[in-house]
């Protein structure tokens, strides 16, 4: 779980480290836990993977992306067995 908030680009920094040493293969992002009505209002799309972070950029329903906006949202990284 990430709790914290977006800079002034959208975007929200996960970092984590790589039990292979390279991007994780997949990664998945859902916004939350708030009331539906918010949840649906926003988005979190993944913007950048690299080995030891990831960039989460947040985007309101107007297809903006949302700036120093606090945000909690769940991820889950995956990677393949070498």
């Amino acid at each position: 779980m990430y709790i914290g908030g977006t800079n002034a680009n959208g975007v929200a920094v996960v970092e984590f480290d790589s039990p292979t040493g390279k991007p994780p293969d997949a990664m998945i992002v859902t916004v939350g836990p708030w009331t539906e009505d918010v949840s649906r209002l926003l988005s979190a799309a993944v913007w950048d993977v690299s080995a030891n972070f990831s960039q989460i950029r947040l985007r309101n329903n107007n297809g903006e992306w949302v700036a120093n906006h606090p945000i909690r949202f769940s991820w889950l990284a995956i990677w393949s067995r070498p």
